[in-house]
């Protein structure tokens, strides 16, 4: 980010006044310049500091481990506008579907005998993680049933 390229949608301007300067902030995601001005608006002295957005590499690493899969709209290409991309971490997505489709399996085990849709469903759980496990929550047997989203019946 330089002075001349400020975006409003994507940059923050913070300006502080006190009795003996100016303080002018221009904060990006990745950067802060900070300048000091005197009362005539000279510049006394700026500062540049480089912010690590540690958080937000933790943040994307467990989106990528939770959703293996990302679909999303592509308006430069008009012939396929949604984009279908898998997660960059995908065997530890795949770990955290597995564990996601054996978690469930011993969650219906305890309180209903598991039958050929309850493997059905860990299947589905773990092709597609937890999109699959928050639909067959939503869609429990009896909608499913009711609903005719019988799978090998």
């Amino acid at each position: 980010m330089s002075l001349g390229l400020f975006n409003p949608y994507e940059n923050t301007l913070r300006i502080f006044i006190d009795p003996l300067n100016y303080t002018t902030k221009l904060i990006s995601s990745n950067k802060e310049l900070t300048f000091a001005f005197d009362n005539n608006l000279n510049l006394i002295s700026n500062y540049e500091k480089i912010i690590e957005n540690n958080m937000n590499t933790i943040l994307a690493t467990i989106f990528d481990i939770i959703f293996p899969f990302v679909i999303y709209d592509d308006k430069n290409n008009i012939d396929a506008p949604l984009k279908f991309e898998f997660s960059t971490k995908i065997l530890y997505s795949l770990s955290f579907s597995l564990v996601l489709s054996i978690s469930y399996l011993m969650f219906i085990g305890r309180k209903y005998k598991i039958d050929k849709y309850g493997y059905i469903d860990a299947v589905i759980i773990f092709a597609t993680s937890i999109f699959g496990l928050l639909s067959i929550l939503i869609l429990n047997k009896e909608r499913r049933n009711y609903f005719g989203f019988r799978v090998f019946s």
